[in-house]
């Protein structure tokens, strides 16, 4: 049995009009097609998030666990086949550093007044040969003093004195080699240096530098023939010799 969509009176299931109201009635064939389309209704799933994780946070923790993994493997790897050679020591890193700086300057002349160590509360000059002088309970200075070299052979062409700081009048060496006598004293310890400089020329040829409470040594320069000067930086009172070769 069918029911008329107008009027609503039960009609036969093969009826095409409606007794009643005599409105066109749908085919058996239009019913049945009608009813294959019906909406299905589909089935829910849960979802991730309802079941308790996130997929995306999922990934990303996945990523940054395997990331570090990797990267400590890598480094433990790299160690290995590296040795224990490839990463420069302290020590190794010091003497580089020295030679860098070394090879960027002039050359130094060796004094007996090289090594410095300072404490607290007293000061300590160290050098070799030793020769211990005491000056207060708080600075203690070994130091040594180089017997000057003969003066037979030598002539001098330059004399300079004072107690003050003081850059000298050029001078010239005419000879390939030269050398400086040089002395001060100081009732207290003080600082004593000078730097020998080519005239024109920024970069010093020599330098000498010590902290006593006076001393004397000679300095060899083995670079002449041309014009030079001094520059003199001290509170004690020096004597400075130029000598060439007879």
């Amino acid at each position: 049995m069918k029911v008329c969509r107008n009027c609503g009176v039960r009609l036969a299931d093969y009826a095409t009009f409606c007794d009643a109201c005599g409105m066109r009635q749908p085919t058996a064939q239009r019913v049945a097609v009608q009813r294959a389309y019906q909406p299905v209704q589909r089935r829910t799933y849960q979802t991730s998030e309802e079941e308790g994780w996130d997929p995306i946070r999922l990934g990303v923790a996945l990523l940054i666990i395997g990331f570090l993994l990797g990267f400590g493997v890598g480094a433990v790897v790299f160690n290995v086949l590296a040795g224990p050679g490839s990463q420069p020591t302290t020590t190794q890193r010091a003497t580089l550093t020295s030679l860098m700086t070394t090879s960027q300057q002039p050359p130094v002349t060796q004094t007996p007044f090289v090594t410095v160590t300072q404490t607290s509360p007293q000061t300590t000059i160290t050098t070799s040969p030793q020769t211990v002088i005491t000056i207060s309970p708080q600075i203690t200075t070994t130091t040594s003093v180089t017997t000057p070299m003969a003066t037979a052979g030598w002539r001098e062409i330059k004399r300079f004195t004072g107690s003050a700081d003081m850059t000298t009048d050029p001078f010239n060496i005419p000879a390939a080699m030269w050398r400086i006598r040089w002395s001060y004293t100081s009732p207290q310890a003080t600082s004593f240096s000078f730097f020998v400089y080519e005239v024109g020329q920024s970069a010093y040829v020599n330098a000498v530098s010590s902290y006593t409470l006076g001393a004397s040594s000679v300095t060899n320069i083995g670079k002449g023939q041309s014009n030079f000067y001094l520059s003199i930086t001290t509170r004690a009172n020096y004597e400075i010799i130029i000598e060439v070769p007879v």
